[in-house]
């Protein structure tokens, strides 16, 4: 079996969202697949239904294009190696190599979400196409097929549904469905805060955040933007207050 990478890239060359993985035979070619699968007609029914869905778009990331098109790209990639696994590279070992684990995943705090596809970030990012690399947090992802696609699609158009009709298909590394997404809490179980103490005390810590609001709001605001703001939410926030003429 084949494994494949894709990674999302805004319309300025900027990683943004979750990182898709999934498996094909491996008689389906480089082009075959990047057809299909950068496609927003999705009508290829023999390969796994990985994508991203128009729940996934916002302006934020995906500019306007020719009027009333969107401008996308990713990062796709056939992987061959993992340094970590040294061993023959399976689905399970790259999901949770540091690539799709914390790199390429849209929540973790090592994220490289709101960096330039090229960025090179030494010892945790560096996107290398004459080698076919990635290096990500110490390791090194090799692949026999790496490449920057980008395409435009009508906005009203169906763009792929990400499930496991055709296959599994991986969400930041986590098996499609098997999951709430966007919780914000992918690192842990779906029951884990209905299992703590916290969500007894949830309320009540609630109240007395709020009721400290107005006369804390910058300590709050600044453990806010430090600790709950992903890079990628930061980013676009820093993008929103730019657009608004509150950032110059």
């Amino acid at each position: 079996m084949s494994i494949w990478i894709m990674k999302p890239i805004d319309h300025a060359g900027v990683l943004v969202d979750g990182v898709l993985t999934f498996e094909t035979d491996d008689s389906v070619t480089n082009t075959n697949t990047a057809l299909h699968y950068l496609s927003s007609s999705g009508t290829e029914t023999s390969l796994p239904n990985a994508g991203v869905t128009e729940s996934n778009l916002s302006t934020a990331d995906w500019s306007l294009y020719s009027g009333s098109n969107h401008n996308f790209g990713y990062l796709f990639g056939k992987v061959s190696g993992v340094t970590s696994a040294n061993t023959t590279p399976t689905i399970t070992n790259v999901n949770s190599s540091k690539l799709i684990s914390e790199t390429f995943h849209s929540n973790h705090s090592n994220s490289s979400n709101g960096l330039d596809f090229n960025a090179d970030v030494t010892g945790e990012y560096q996107y290398n196409a004459s080698n076919l690399t990635i290096h990500a947090q110490g390791e090194v992802i090799s692949f026999s097929y790496l490449a920057y696609s980008s395409s435009t699609f009508e906005p009203t158009t169906f763009t792929r549904t990400q499930n496991n009709d055709n296959g599994n298909v991986y969400y930041n590394g986590i098996l499609v469905g098997s999951q709430s997404s966007g919780s914000g809490n992918e690192e842990y179980p779906t029951d884990y805060w209905s299992l703590t103490d916290f969500q007894s005390n949830r309320n009540a810590f609630k109240d007395e955040v709020i009721s400290k609001i107005s006369t804390n709001q910058n300590d709050i605001i600044e453990f806010l933007v430090k600790n709950a703001l992903t890079p990628e939410a930061l980013k676009r926030l820093h993008v929103q207050l730019s657009n608004d003429g509150i950032i110059t």
